[in-house]
């Protein structure tokens, strides 16, 4: 009997647990409510990540298409960041705001949004970029939001290389030409418009080969085909042909300027002419000086040395009739055409009209390079997800959470029930051995064990008394009832 009473059940404490079932179910029900709200709305979103894995391709590869380096963190730089959140790189027609509540300040600061790149080099020594992408969720009101703004991301170089290709002043060499006051500078920026577009085809062929035909333009032709149709466009012929004609007509793009300088240039030529006769003259004065006063053995080597300077002073002399002569030539010639309505005047400016058409037919080939490249990067700039469905990562799931919450709650109600309830379970219990006990005492005959009995009067019977726990007990089951 006393191994009884010390010791309880499983049985015995599920009996004691679910008398009070509603408690149980309540309790458990809240308990389990609020566990799953915390983990879902507190605790998940704090640990939780989306995350993406991807490969990155463009047409000009590790560079922008206007020659800018290409850095895969560049993507998650602030800057950055406040242009996809501000949807800058796309057309105002295509604006949401679906990002405007991102708190990209933090983000940033916190380090909560993170790119990586490793790097895997094949046998044949080419190369495989694993590039990832993780960030916090809880920045987003959904998952709908942290899904695009993690692809906006992901496709920041892609969205920006076109961008690029689509603001790219095509035709500054062109604006140089229309600026330029000289011909061997317009010349020089018809070259440089030439090899500009020449060199975007190139940079297509490299990656895609000639034969590659873009799509989206209204055109069948090859890459291969737009570079011979360029060959012949201000080939070298053609140039040849200018330069020369440039310098057997003395064709000067600002003649009236040139006119100016060389008059100016003829006039400073004589001043040179008449300081260096002044010389002469200085010369031969100051040797018939020192005639009489050099030793006889010094003369020749005196006046050898005053004949020097005055020849140099000549040659100087003769130098610069030469330039004069040479620069009243280019006067006449230039005066020839621009005289009014003279013939040459007539010849320079078909001359003039073929450099300006040459210029009209690279900037029409320039708008056909630039749609051929736009359309290169609509096509081919692209990024290619491992995983095309992006979810949230690490935290607790939901399921999990669910069954700790049941678990926890039932523990918890379970306890307090217990407390609760225990205690007058182990009295009644203890009451009802008790009684147990008398009863087999009476049963047997055997005097009384419990030591607390007393005689009764007029039949000398023992009565047990009432004990303490027994009285409290029934108080309780009163208050129980």
């Amino acid at each position: 009997m006393e191994e009884e009473e010390r010791g309880i059940s499983i049985g015995e404490i599920f009996k004691i647990i679910f008398r009070r079932v509603w408690w149980v179910i309540g309790v458990t029900a809240a308990v389990l409510l609020v566990f799953v709200c915390v983990v879902q709305f507190w605790y998940n979103p704090s640990r939780q990540t989306y995350s993406a894995q991807f490969e990155l391709r463009l047409p000009s590869g590790s560079a922008y298409p206007d020659g800018t380096a290409l850095r895969l963190s560049d993507s998650i730089r602030l800057e950055n960041l406040e242009k996809i959140k501000d949807e800058s790189l796309i057309p105002e027609a295509e604006r949401k705001g679906t990002f405007k509540d991102i708190d990209i300040d933090k983000m940033v600061a916190e380090d909560d949004i993170t790119l990586t790149q490793v790097i895997e080099q094949l046998d044949d020594e080419s190369y495989i970029y694993h590039n990832s992408i993780n960030v916090a969720k809880k920045y987003f009101k959904d998952e709908d939001t942290a899904v695009a703004f993690l692809r906006a991301v992901v496709e920041f170089p892609v969205t920006n290389a076109r961008y690029i290709v689509k603001n790219i002043n095509y035709t500054e060499r062109l604006a140089q030409y229309d600026e330029y006051t000289t011909y061997d500078e317009k010349i020089a920026a018809l070259n440089a418009q030439k090899s500009y577009i020449t060199s975007i085809y190139d940079g297509i062929a490299a990656a895609y080969g000639g034969e590659y035909v873009p799509a989206g333009i209204n055109s069948t032709k090859s890459i291969d085909e737009y570079r011979r149709d360029l060959i012949n466009v201000f080939n070298a012929t053609q140039q040849e042909y200018i330069s020369k004609t440039i310098q057997n007509n003395d064709y000067y793009y600002n003649a009236d300027d040139v006119l100016k300088n060389l008059e100016l240039n003829i006039e400073l030529a004589q001043r040179d002419i008449d300081r260096n006769e002044a010389l002469i003259q200085g010369q031969y004065e100051e040797l018939e000086k020192v005639l009489g006063t050099i030793p006889q053995e010094d003369l020749i080597k005196q006046i050898t040395a005053f004949t020097d300077k005055i020849s140099a002073y000549r040659q100087n002399i003769d130098s610069l009739k030469e330039d004069i002569a040479e620069y009243n030539r280019r006067i006449d010639s230039i005066k020839e055409y621009t005289a009014p309505d003279s013939e040459k005047a007539g010849e320079k400016a078909e001359f003039e009209q073929m450099l300006d058409d040459i210029r009209d037919d690279l900037e029409e080939r320039t708008q056909t390079a630039k749609s051929v490249y736009i359309a290169t990067y609509n096509e081919k700039a692209e990024v290619i997800y491992v995983n095309n469905k992006i979810t949230a990562e690490g935290g607790l799931n939901i399921l999990l959470a669910g069954v700790i919450g049941l678990i926890l709650g039932f523990v918890l109600v379970s306890i307090v029930i217990l407390i609760i309830d225990y205690p007058k379970y182990k009295r009644a219990k203890f009451a009802q051995l008790n009684e147990a006990g008398i009863a087999a005492s009476d049963a047997a005959g055997l005097p009384d064990v419990s030591g607390q009995g007393a005689a009764t009067e007029g039949t000398g019977e023992e009565k047990l008394p009432e004990q303490p726990e027994a009285e409290e007990q029934k108080a309780d089951e009163k208050q129980d009832k």
